[in-house]
């Protein structure tokens, strides 16, 4: 990849790297989306934006194991990612998704940018989170990701959580990250513009009272953990569960016959927003116990619909939800016992509600673009790069605001003060002496 000559009344060239698998909606596919709607919205007519995806074709991972469909995932973006991004000339790359830092290895020599998510391979790795560690293969591409991480000028975390994370278990330079909370979707809220369907086909319909859950099946969504709060609160109100999410496994099937829920549970498989949209509308409340989270939108999305949430004081979530939840440490009954006061107390509801509508003015597209345009106009201007300033004017205001007030102390949750995180430099500290680019020293061995 090169940089282009160019002049200043040029656009600025901002290419964006997505990673994630073909024909399927992920959360990573969602970012971009929103991460391409917010730089549109920021500075009209001064930036470029175009993205490109590294992932091989889903033809081709269709005719794979499922189990080799991971492996062989990376192994394309590693031979052909590369290649893909020669052919391309921009200003400023912009990788979406930091587990895949290793392609910050051909991006050296160009203002690059990675967002870092969570930390979940590097936690794991260490044995800090879940009762299983990864396989070599897994250790070998986290520390291949932490080692191109080092290479890029600016890491954007989606929290602050993220970025003690980073702090914590990396040796990254921490004046040249930052965070930049993504923006609540318009469309799950019902702000997009889309036409809602008045009769949606879901047996949710049926029941008076229900919980609902979204995660996907990844352990630390906590799943199983959900059905055994679950059980608690079954035995003292009358309500039901809507687990929405991929299909349930044979551990999950087995555990609802277990604890006699069957007529209790029911899945909503992988529904699409307007599904969701109206389950979450008809809930009773939100359940989310994560085990960890790097930033956790579903809580937003309750939110936004005026459901109560309920989560757990995992990773980001107390930053996130702020005093808009009942935010409760990992225990079952613990949890169970605020589902059980949000489910008899309407005036509890209510409040959490009204909380809930206010916290989501925070999550904005335009904030969200506004101090991406800040990071961006501060990696352009420590390369030098001649037309940073067509927008730095623009910026200039979010970027003495950017992460200088954070999330995590503008409202404290209802059960459990929010952790104290150490505030990182905004993007406009002084970069250091030693270039990261020159040195490995930066990757911490785990």
């Amino acid at each position: 990849m090169t940089v282009r000559p160019r002049d200043n009344t040029e656009k600025i060239r901002v290419l964006l790297v997505e990673t994630s698998a073909k024909g399927q909606m992920s959360s990573m596919k969602r970012y971009g989306e929103l991460l391409e709607r917010a730089l549109a919205e920021g500075v009209p007519g001064s930036l470029e934006v175009r993205r490109i995806n590294l992932a091989p074709p889903e033809v081709v991972m269709r005719l794979l194991p499922t189990r080799l469909r991971g492996p062989a995932h990376h192994a394309w973006i590693i031979l052909i990612g590369p290649l893909l991004l020669s052919r391309e000339r921009a200003d400023l790359v912009h990788l979406l998704d930091g587990s895949h830092g290793y392609l910050g290895r051909c991006l050296a020599r160009m203002p690059s940018v990675a967002t870092v998510h969570d930390l979940i391979p590097l936690l794991r790795a260490k044995g800090l989170l879940g009762d299983s560690r990864p396989g070599r293969l897994g250790r070998l591409l986290a520390g291949y990701s932490l080692k191109g991480l080092a290479r890029m000028d600016w890491i954007v975390a989606d929290s602050e959580s993220t970025r003690f994370d980073l702090q914590r278990f990396t040796n990254l330079e921490p004046s040249t990250v930052c965070v930049v909370h993504p923006a609540l979707a318009p469309d799950i809220s019902g702000q997009g513009g889309i036409s809602w369907g008045s009769s949606l086909p879901t047996e949710a319909d049926d029941q008076r009272k229900y919980i609902l859950h979204l995660g996907h099946s990844g352990f630390y969504k906590n799943r199983l953990g959900v059905l055994e709060i679950f059980a608690h609160v079954r035995k003292e109100c009358k309500v039901g569960l809507v687990l929405a999410g991929p299909a349930p496994g044979p551990e999950m099937l087995r555990r609802v016959r277990e604890l006699g829920l069957e007529r209790d549970v029911e899945f909503v498989i992988d529904p699409k927003d307007e599904v969701l949209q109206h389950i979450y509308r008809r809930a009773s409340l939100f359940l989310f116990p994560s085990l960890y989270e790097g930033f956790g939108w579903p809580p937003l999305e309750a939110m936004s619909l005026g459901c109560p949430v309920v989560c757990s004081s995992a990773g980001s979530l107390p930053e996130v939800v702020g005093n808009a939840a009942l935010c409760c440490p990992l225990d079952e009954e613990t949890l169970a016992r605020s589902c059980i006061s949000v489910l008899e107390n309407e005036d509890l509801a209510r409040r959490l509600t009204r909380r809930g509508r206010e916290r989501i003015r925070h999550f904005t597209v335009k904030r969200m673009g506004d101090e991406l345009l800040a990071v961006y106009r501060q990696v352009l201007a420590r390369n030098g790069h001649p037309g940073y300033t067509s927008f730095a004017d623009h910026s200039s205001s979010a970027n003495g605001r950017l992460r200088r007030e954070s999330l995590a102390t503008e409202g404290k949750p209802e059960h459990v003060s929010a952790r104290e995180i150490p505030i990182g430099s905004p993007p406009h500290s002084i970069r250091p002496q030693r270039s990261h680019r020159d040195s490995e020293h930066y990757y911490q061995e785990f």
